[in-house]
């Protein structure tokens, strides 16, 4: 077993035999254990609160408490609620009581579930309100989610200069709490808003301050991949001074470093369709349409396929796929 998760599991049980002989202490320690490990194992939190009876959370701070923590482990598990009927006890308790922490997540996480649902505005709506807490707050990182997913609805709605400004605050806060792959990640996500704005120098600002600060060495494989997707983006940028062999070099260390079912796919076929490569970009694509589910029905796929028909003399299937882009 892993250390760091023998060391949290035994915090675990000591949190919850350090309750008193009352069940409402017993409650309150089990929920102080699934947010020990809540960070580090959310599998773990998501397992202690399953456990859990709904009937002994009587009280309700420990029905909103339970609510709220419930609602951030199905979310660190990767579970995307679509109902609001788990976070409702936290959203109406919170309303009134408990911390600007808790007051914020459950605010942060109420929009998650909007957004789920397709719905930006009420999303918005939580995270406006989510936000008059920030100032007051102490988890950071819980500030970070709040900036970037802001950011993902400016980012949706392509308001790319407020998205630019948001990923910037949620790696200023991500930085804060200490989490280098989050901060890094938002700034890719300021890198990539800015590309989209056309704010090359700003983009290239970025990609630089992450190398000489962490190091592509110290890159998570997904924030690798988005380091040499915004290199190569921004290599076809207008007055970029990269050459061919420049750019060449660049794709052979993204494909060398980075796995391939992390690799953006669209991009690399983009570059190689720009480079006059049509094989390579062929290959490319048929990587995109394996790591793609429901790929024939994308946009960027048919796009691709277009240019690259195009460039190879089949005019009319090329317009056929255009169409259906």
């Amino acid at each position: 077993m892993d250390m760091r998760l023998a060391l949290s599991l035994l915090s675990a049980a000591v949190l919850l035999l350090a309750a008193s002989c009352t069940d409402g202490a017993a409650v309150m320690s089990e929920l102080d254990a699934a947010e020990f490990v809540m960070e580090d194992y959310p599998e773990t939190a998501l397992a202690i609160l399953d456990t859990m009876q709904r009937s002994r959370l009587v009280s309700r701070e420990a029905a909103a408490r339970h609510a709220l923590l419930y609602s951030q482990a199905l979310d660190k598990n990767y579970v995307d609620m679509t109902t609001d009927s788990i976070i409702r006890p936290a959203v109406e308790y919170y309303s009134r009581h408990g911390s600007a922490d808790e007051r914020l997540k459950a605010q942060y996480y109420l929009g998650c579930i909007y957004r789920n649902l397709g719905d930006p505005e009420k999303a918005m709506e939580c995270y406006v309100r989510a936000e008059r807490y920030v100032d007051r707050a102490e988890d950071y990182k819980a500030v970070g989610r709040l900036y970037s997913a802001i950011n993902a609805v400016y980012f949706d709605l392509y308001y790319f200069d407020i998205a630019y400004r948001y990923s910037l605050l949620s790696a200023e806060y991500y930085d804060r709490s200490g989490s280098s792959k989050l901060c890094v990640k938002a700034l890719l996500s300021a890198a990539h808003a800015a590309s989209m704005q056309k704010n090359y120098f700003s983009a290239d600002s970025i990609l630089t301050v992450i190398e000489n600060e962490y190091g592509k060495d110290s890159l998570s494989s997904g924030n690798l991949s988005a380091y040499y997707s915004e290199r190569l983006i921004l290599s076809e940028a207008d007055g970029s001074m990269m050459g061919k062999d420049t750019v060449q070099v660049l794709l052979n260390d993204y494909l060398r470093e980075v796995p391939l079912e992390k690799v953006e796919w669209g991009i690399v076929a983009d570059t190689y369709i720009k480079l006059g490569e049509m094989d390579s970009a062929v290959k490319a694509l048929e990587y995109y349409s394996l790591t793609n589910p429901g790929y024939d029905t994308m946009a960027q796929y048919h796009l691709l396929s277009a240019l690259i028909k195009a460039r190879l003399g089949d005019f009319t299937e090329a317009y056929n796929l255009l169409s259906s882009y």
